[in-house]
């Protein structure tokens, strides 16, 4: 398991093995996602950006 640094302090990103990379945005307000391919998403993306309270998968 290994956490990656994102902007804003209400943001986890990590991976678990390689090629994939989980992001949860636990704040009010959408934020950039890393460069990837959405495998997985909790929500519907916001013009490429994560909405508040939601959980996405990337293949990087």
């Amino acid at each position: 398991l290994a956490f990656h640094a994102v902007d804003g302090g209400d943001v986890l990103a990590f991976t678990r093995g390689s090629g994939t990379v989980a992001v949860v945005n636990f704040g009010a307000e959408p934020v950039e996602l890393p460069a990837g391919e959405v495998l997985l998403s909790s929500v519907d993306l916001v013009d490429g950006r994560l909405p508040s309270d939601a959980a996405v998968w990337l293949a990087v």
